[in-house]
């Protein structure tokens, strides 16, 4: 039972060691590592080489490496390409932590944990406490690792442990469930592993079976990133992304390694890692590390693609994507058909403005500002298509002088609502930044919130016109009693704003008041041209029922 205690306390101080040793090697060095990165990471190979060193400095903590690379890209110092790198690298660096397990180091981790110690007792040197804080930190990981080692070895030497490892070697596909189940228990990746190259040096483990007992630990790492992917947004999650991307890959490359050898009986990953020591437990070691290597390197060497994957995935995640408009080209030679098509398209692209106030009232868009902008961006793709719809339209044939006026009307409400559509989009850009900075003031942040709800009420009843386009217009009353709110709106602002907001928060307010004024100007002018072209539309009604009257009445 003492041994078995003594395996439990060693997995407790490395565990602890690596949350403490991860967090204190973070504020010694974040700074000077973050700007180092900014100023030095040309491409993805220096990346890549980051990441290795990241790892090293953290740990091999398989969030804190993500994060730190997150941030940058978040802040655009290094764009999202290198930050995968740096995650794919920082797997590998990790790798060092495991070495260590192999090795008989126990002088050596005693004496760094004694003097480090005794320094972070007496906070002494004063300049060095916090490097000497983490040198302890990394003594308790590494004394935790010693003491899995020792009480492995122990444990052999107990008959009831004999009966266990005859099971598992009768049933060596097992390994692969204990390693599955071990890393769901323990939720550390390299304490796994450190696990394993302890049994395998203690004779529990065959070279096999520390190798299925490594796919597990590779499964269920997978599976964990994947369950805590809904926790980080944005950046962060993209970034954190590559993760369960990595070790399903490892998993995958590995087995396929594996079943090779086994069928061909030709050992390749076996034989690599028996290069340089001939100790089980380094063989180990040098079997995970070249699984590790191999996987980043074809994730590498896969980049673009994974990328691309994650920037859809994660946009599909967190917005509707807007359907594209589409046009057959074959129903260009009616251009009455085209036109009443193209109306029915813009009328729906407009359905989706609502959604931006939507997303705010719901609080969704402070969770994920990516929301307005891949909204933004899809309206403004589809805007694009209907305005080459209309060029090609008029390049196409030679119409008269009514149908091109109709058309050129047509043009001009497109160019009308695609402004409209920008302007919502900065506006609500904007006052969600505003909301943001207001978090201990929520009665002026909803108030803020009121020109939002505003424009919203603006385009409602522009959708309602759009549909009845043969009823009255009503904006003229609706504006003068939004200008009439507005009035009464601005005032509480500025009596409740507080006086010494600094340079940035004021432009932020000004150029709120100027979106909503321009807002409410495009309105008016967006209403005016769709009261002429709904009149031009008519008026060719008219002419063309007149038409079709008169041949009917010839043809009789």
């Amino acid at each position: 039972m003492e041994t078995l205690a003594g395996f439990v306390a060693g997995f407790a101080f490395f565990l602890v060691g690596i949350k403490l040793f991860s967090g204190t090697i973070h504020q010694l060095t974040s700074d000077r590592v973050r700007d180092l990165m900014m100023r030095f990471t040309p491409n993805s190979f220096a990346a890549g080489f980051w990441g290795i060193i990241l790892s090293l400095f953290t740990a091999g903590n398989t969030f804190l490496t993500p994060c730190i690379s997150a941030s940058l890209a978040t802040v655009k110092a290094i764009d999202l390409r290198k930050a995968l790198m740096i995650t794919i690298w920082s797997r590998v660096g990790a790798c060092f932590y495991i070495y260590v397990a192999g090795f008989n180091i126990e002088v050596a981790v005693l004496m760094m944990l004694g003097i480090s110690g005794i320094s972070f007792a007496l906070d002494k040197p004063r300049r060095f406490v916090t490097m000497a804080t983490s040198i302890f930190y990394l003594s308790v990981v590494l004394f935790g690792i010693q003491l899995i080692k020792s009480s492995s070895k122990v444990l052999v030497e107990y008959p009831w442990f004999d009966n266990i490892v005859v099971y598992a070697q009768a049933y060596p596909y097992l390994a692969f469930v204990a390693g599955f189940l071990f890393l769901i228990c323990a939720q550390s990746l390299f304490g796994a592993l450190v696990v394993n190259l302890s049994f395998i040096g203690s004779g529990i483990f065959t070279i096999d079976q520390a190798i299925l007992f490594a796919f597990g630990i590779y499964a269920a790492e997978a599976i964990l990133k994947i369950l805590y992917l809904p926790a980080f947004k944005d950046r962060f999650k993209q970034t954190l992304a590559v993760l369960p991307i990595f070790y399903a890959a490892a998993m995958t490359i590995g087995v396929v390694l594996f079943l090779t050898e086994t069928l061909t009986h030709l050992s390749f990953v076996k034989a690599l890692g028996g290069i340089g020591h001939p100790m089980p437990k380094i063989v180990m070691a040098n079997i995970n590390f070249s699984y590790h290597i191999i996987t980043a390197i074809l994730l590498s060497l896969s980049i673009v693609p994974i990328e691309r994957f994650l920037e859809k995935l994660m946009r599909k995640a967190e917005a509707e994507e807007v359907p594209s408009v589409n046009i057959p080209s074959q129903i260009l030679d009616d251009p009455h058909s085209t036109i009443a098509l193209i109306d029915k398209e813009s009328l729906r692209l407009v359905g989706y403005l609502p959604k931006y106030m939507k997303n705010a009232r719901s609080g969704k868009s402070l969770k994920f500002p990516s929301l307005y902008n891949n909204l933004h961006r899809d309206l403004e793709k589809n805007f694009e298509i209907i305005l080459s719809v209309f060029s090609d339209l008029l390049n196409r044939n030679n119409y008269n002088e009514q149908l091109s006026s109709q058309i050129l009307a047509k043009i001009k409400c497109l160019n009308l609502t695609a402004s409209l559509e920008d302007n919502v989009y900065r506006l609500m850009t904007i006052i969600d930044k505003l909301r943001k900075e207001l978090v201990g003031n929520p009665d002026l942040a909803a108030k803020l919130l009121t020109f939002g709800e505003a424009t919203d009420t603006m385009i409602l009843s522009t959708l309602d016109v759009l549909r009845e386009p043969h009823e009255e217009f009503y904006h003229d009353v609706l504006l003068k009693i939004t200008q009439d709110d507005r009035t009464d709106i601005m005032k509480e602002i500025r009596r409740e704003y507080p006086q010494d907001i600094d340079a940035v928060e004021k432009v932020d307010l000004l150029a709120l008041i100027n979106l909503f004024e321009s807002t409410i100007w495009i309105i008016n002018k967006l209403s005016k041209a769709l009261e002429e072209s709904n009149s031009r539309d008519r008026k060719s009604f008219r002419e063309n029922a007149v038409k079709d009257i008169a041949l009917q009445r010839l043809s009789q």
